[in-house]
């Protein structure tokens, strides 16, 4: 089980889904360094990821409706699936567990072996 800890909220689906394409980009990007950087502060070693994974996302922050805020975690789960901790974002390797709470703005991503 890895722990990650991002000092950010993610995006809500309205957020990104309008946006330019160089932008969507940039963000992209930053979700994949933070993602990186997270994995070296929590001792990460890259090692073949899980077949089946339980990923639960806890994002902290205003709330937003369900489907606005699973649909706003694609870069998140993209950003998971390119360092390695899962091994695809399909509906047979991954089990998402989406929770949301009020707070200082930050993600927590746990990604378990099932």
């Amino acid at each position: 089980m890895i722990i990650l800890d991002i000092p950010r909220a993610t995006p809500s689906q309205n957020a990104t889904r309008w946006k330019h394409w160089r932008v969507a980009h940039r963000e992209k990007k930053l979700w994949r360094e933070e993602i990186h950087y997270a994995c070296k502060q929590a001792g990460y070693r890259p090692q073949p990821p899980p077949q089946r994974a339980r990923v639960t996302i806890e994002r902290y922050g205003r709330a937003l409706d369900p489907d606005n805020f699973v649909g706003g975690l694609k870069a998140v789960i993209d950003s998971l699936r390119d360092e390695g901790l899962i091994a695809d974002d399909t509906c047979q390797t991954l089990e998402l567990v989406p929770r949301q709470f009020r707070g200082k703005p930050r993600t927590v991503i746990t990604v378990e072996s099932v």
